[in-house]
């Protein structure tokens, strides 16, 4: 279990690598380095494989029987849901150095409003893993703060929708393409939310 503990730690590092990639990506991207932002994302493709190898050496240890059945499937899950975030920000990097699309420049602090804020629940969800260990309260204070951040980003992408269908400067296809990005953008804090839902369960249930 202890193992577990670390090769969870080790994850966290890679996925915090391709959120922070994803960030600089975007800025590049946004700032029309188009070479910056191909460098970044092989970065993000690194760092994102090596969080599937971690992800795997979880699971590997909970077929060898580690943590009791109680919590097994709970971890199994975590763990799939937590990798999900560094997937998720290697497709949106890879949307953009494949795809080019057009973001207009009156958009593009919107943009990077919803990345910002997208990618700051991360910082309470690893409090919360270190915190699950020891102290349930504190646990769940910031599995909370994880889920309150998470509904900002929603604001955020709905007002940053209204304003793309609100543009008469775009054409119906790039208003469906940006709206599609922006969806896939904010679904990285929507998986943060769910890993920290994954710990209030296991939270719970250590106090039966």
């Amino acid at each position: 279990e202890k193992e577990v503990s670390s090769i969870i730690d080790e994850h966290t590092v890679h996925i915090e690598k391709c959120l922070r990639g994803f960030k600089k990506g975007m800025d590049s991207y946004l700032s029309d380095d188009i070479c910056q932002c191909e460098s970044i994302r092989d970065e993000i493709m690194h760092d994102e494989h090596i969080a599937d190898e971690k992800k795997r050496a979880v699971q590997m240890k909970l077929y060898e029987g580690a943590f009791m059945p109680l919590y097994r499937d709970d971890i199994y899950t975590f763990s799939y849901t937590y990798d999900d975030i560094a997937d998720k920000a290697k497709f949106n990097i890879n949307t953009l150095v494949l795809e080019h699309p057009h973001i207009p420049s009156s958009m593009s602090s919107g943009f990077t409003e919803l990345v910002e804020n997208t990618i700051s629940p991360f910082e309470n969800l690893k409090k919360a893993i270190v915190y699950f260990r020891t102290d349930r309260e504190m646990t769940i204070k910031e599995t909370q703060e994880v889920e309150r951040k998470e509904h900002v980003v929603d604001k955020i992408e709905y007002k940053l929708r209204k304003t793309i269908f609100e543009s008469s400067d775009l054409h119906l296809a790039e208003k469906l393409w940006l709206r599609d990005f922006v969806l896939n953008v904010a679904s990285i804090s929507d998986r943060m939310e769910d890993s920290a839902s994954i710990l209030e369960i296991m939270s719970v249930k250590r106090q039966l």
